[in-house]
This record gives C-alpha cells, sequence and structure tokens, in this order.
C-alpha cells in the first residue's frame, strides 16, 4: 500500500502536460492575461527570474501558480523594488545564531498574515479565470498548510484548532474586504514594475524561458 500512496504524489509527463493546457485556458482569462510579464513554466516551483512556478513539492497543479501570482498582487508595485531581488521574491526573516546554528525567528505572525492576504488574492484571480471553487473550502485547504509556518506559535488561538480556524476565518476576510478589480490592478502593477526594470537593464524577456501567453 505505501508504494501505491507513494507512487500517487508523482505525476506522469501526460499529467502535466494536461495542467499545462488547463494553466493555459484559465491564465487567457485574466485581464492581464496577455501582459508580456505573466511568464510561467509547470515544473519551476514559486517566482524565479520573472517567471511564476505552477510546482509546489512533488506536485504541478493550477492552484500553485494562482498563489504565486496571490504574492505578486500582495507586493504589489510599490514594494517590487525591494521584494524582487534578482527576478525572484524577497521574504525577509529575522534570523538568530544558537550555539553556531542560524535559525529563523519571528516576534509576530507578519509572515503568515502575508501569506492570509496573498491567499485572497489568489481566491479572486481564481474566480476570475472560471476556477470552479468553494471560497470555504479553499480557504481551510490552503489554511490548513499554514500551521508548517515558522511563525505559527505567533498566531493567535489556544491550540493548533483554534489557530487553524482563526487563519480560516482571515482569509475569507480579507478575500470579501478586497473587490477584484482591486487585485487585478496590483497584480498589473507587479507586472508594469517588471517590464519597467526589463526596459531599464536591458533584458530581452525572450531569454528568460517559461510560457507567455
Amino acid at each position: 500500500m505505501a508504494e501505491t500512496d507513494n507512487t500517487r504524489m508523482w505525476q506522469t509527463e501526460q499529467q502535466i502536460h494536461r495542467v499545462e493546457r488547463v494553466i493555459r485556458e484559465r491564465l487567457a482569462r485574466l485581464p492581464v492575461g496577455k501582459h508580456p510579464a505573466l511568464r510561467w513554466r509547470a515544473k519551476q516551483e514559486g517566482y524565479r527570474d520573472y517567471v511564476f512556478g505552477a510546482k509546489a513539492g512533488p506536485k504541478v497543479d493550477v492552484q500553485n501558480i494562482f498563489h504565486e501570482l496571490g504574492h505578486a498582487a500582495e507586493f504589489g508595485a510599490e514594494n517590487f523594488a525591494t521584494r524582487c531581488v534578482e527576478g525572484s521574491f524577497y521574504f525577509k526573516n529575522r534570523w538568530i545564531e544558537v550555539l553556531g546554528q542560524r535559525y529563523v525567528e519571528h516576534r509576530s505572525a507578519q509572515p503568515t498574515i502575508r501569506e492570509i492576504r496573498a491567499i485572497g488574492y489568489q481566491i479572486h484571480f481564481m474566480e476570475l479565470a472560471g476556477c470552479k471553487m468553494h471560497r470555504p473550502l479553499l480557504a481551510s485547504s490552503i489554511g490548513s498548510a499554514l500551521q508548517y509556518m515558522t511563525d505559527w506559535w505567533h498566531v493567535p488561538g489556544e491550540g493548533d484548532a483554534e489557530r487553524k480556524a482563526n487563519i480560516v476565518l482571515a482569509i475569507m476576510d480579507f478575500s470579501e474586504k478586497i473587490q477584484p478589480q482591486e487585485a487585478t490592478d496590483r497584480l498589473e502593477g507587479w507586472l508594469d514594475a517588471t517590464t519597467r526594470r526589463w526596459k531599464r537593464q536591458k533584458i530581452d524577456p525572450a531569454t528568460l524561458g517559461g510560457i507567455n501567453g
């Protein structure tokens, strides 16, 4: 049984190609779907070389790329210079050294709050792209994964169950406060800032790889 379960974690090339097709179709529905800086790659994790990735862990998934777009919107154009370092997202952390080992130390739940906001934008992008979803279920599914964040103990709540519940409520609250146009505008601002940097640094986006459109 264990071998069968492990096999299910991995995708065949045919499965990945199907996901790629869906991603292309979904991104095309976004108001910024034809933006020259909306470049993506299925088998890449995170945001690197100005390219959004659709992979998280062993799996390529539509949801993953919308989460990366959510981070771009959360940062926004106003933070592009400090949050896009050498073409990659830069997440600030405070490091301490204990017995010669370096550890991340948080004094608040700011990293989790940042994720909550990114998920809120992600929800709007998925809806704009025509993804079939139920907001509370998506918020619960993604929110549960935040228990592995390094600032987990700063999340309000008595015990893991209450912390998870508070995160889901925060995701729902933030997604309801913002409008689709605001989410789109913030993502477009990030993408516009990207093209301005390319022009300033004489970067040819064709050399970055990934798919555009």
